[in-house]
């Protein structure tokens, strides 16, 4: 039992003498990494958006007009959930 409470003052002690290297990035780094951050997010997405966009919205196209898929929802909204205004007037307009 001593040897439990020894081991474990040890590990709160080396704990605290690390605790004591950290250091806190200054407020400019901190914007000049969120804003790295937010550029690469934003990148990442527009990518995927593009790629799925270009794979998948030439496989929704119909024949007499109609387009149907990632468009209709980038363009007019949720259009799986069934209970919005949009989901109603795309089932209108494909019906």
């Amino acid at each position: 039992m001593a040897n439990l409470f020894s081991k474990s003052k040890a590990f709160i002690s080396g704990s605290y003498e690390e605790l004591k290297k950290v250091s806190t990035p200054s407020m400019s780094e901190t914007k000049k990494i969120t804003f790295m951050t937010i550029v690469i997010v934003v990148i990442v997405a527009l990518t995927i958006f593009l790629m799925d966009l270009v794979f998948n919205s030439p496989l929704d196209i119909t024949y007499n007009g109609k387009i149907r898929g990632a468009l209709d929802v980038f363009v007019l909204g949720d259009t799986r959930t069934g209970k919005s205004e949009t989901s109603k007037a795309l089932t209108k307009l494909y019906d």
